[in-house]
């Protein structure tokens, strides 16, 4: 899948503690299907910002932009336009780092836009509760179960 490329913005200057993880978990899944990932990272050299580039250095899938691209609030479309800079696919996916990592999904879109169907889409995503994640995390559900759940109507994972 090297024709497309997915971008993330990354300021760990709010719940780092949890975007940490999201972030390592998206780079190993994006090198076991081989798609580039790019975070761009508004690097303020604290300490969590330095274990991010700690735990990404050895992943030949994933680009990592640290540099400090603003002061203030967080800014995800500053830090998305400085990842279409190294951008050298003729796809681009725009994620977000709480999406759960199922690039199964990029490539069936991918096939469709390969097909003249359609030049690009807008997928719907839920958020999940802590629950949810949880469960997700530990195996204790899957993506598919997930949405069976959401359209029965459950709502502790959603």
């Amino acid at each position: 899948m090297n024709d497309i490329s997915i971008i993330v913005p990354l300021d760990l200057s709010q719940r780092p503690l949890d975007i940490l993880p999201k972030a390592v978990r998206m780079s190993v899944a994006a090198a076991s299907a081989r798609i580039p990932l790019i975070f761009s990272l508004n690097d303020q050299n604290s300490l969590n910002d330095r274990r991010l580039k700690k735990s990404l250095e050895n992943n030949r899938y994933t680009t990592l932009l640290a540099k400090k691209h603003y002061t203030g609030s967080v800014n995800p479309s500053l830090l998305r336009n400085r990842a279409f800079e190294v951008v050298n696919t003729e796809l681009i996916a725009l994620l977000d780092v709480d999406i759960w990592p199922d690039f199964s999904l990029l490539e069936k879109y991918r096939d469709l836009i390969a097909a003249k169907h359609s030049p690009f889409y807008f997928l719907p995503c839920m958020y999940l509760t802590a629950k949810g994640s949880k469960d997700l995390c530990k195996g204790k559900t899957t993506p598919a179960l997930l949405k069976e759940k959401y359209f029965s109507v459950s709502r502790k994972e959603f």
